[in-house]
C-alpha cells in the first residue's frame, strides 16, 4: 500500500467515485455516488488504491448502507484520518433518492 507523508500540512481531502451496485433488497442495480471527506493525519492516501478498492465493490450485491460502511472502514483502517465522512447518494434506485452518511465522532 502506498502511503505518502503529509509533509505539506494538507488539511482536507475530498474524493469521489461512482459505482454500480446490485441492491439485494430492491433486486435492481443502482448507482452509488460515493464521496469521501477526510482530514488526513500523518498519511495522505494513494488515490489510485482508494479508487481501486471502491471499484472492487462494483457489481456486488449490497445495500447502499453496506457501501458506505465498507468504504468508511477501509479508509479508517488504512489511513487513520483525524476525521472522516463517507457519503453515498443513490437517485436511480427503485426507491426514492437517498443519501447515506457515516462520520467519525
Amino acid at each position: 500500500m502506498a502511503r505518502f507523508e503529509n509533509k505539506m500540512g494538507i488539511t482536507k481531502i475530498n474524493m469521489f467515485a461512482n459505482i454500480q451496485v446490485y441492491c439485494s433488497i430492491g433486486k435492481a442495480f443502482f448507482t452509488a455516488r460515493m464521496s469521501i471527506e477526510m482530514v488526513p493525519n500523518a498519511v495522505i492516501p494513494d488515490y489510485i488504491e482508494v479508487e481501486d478498492h471502491i471499484r472492487d465493490l462494483s457489481g456486488k450485491a449490497m445495500v447502499i448502507e453496506d457501501c458506505v460502511d465498507l468504504v468508511y472502514d477501509y479508509i479508517n483502517l488504512n489511513y487513520d484520518p483525524i476525521s472522516l465522512l463517507v457519503r453515498a447518494n443513490a437517485s436511480d434506485a427503485r426507491h426514492m433518492p437517498v443519501t447515506v452518511e457515516k462520520q467519525s465522532q
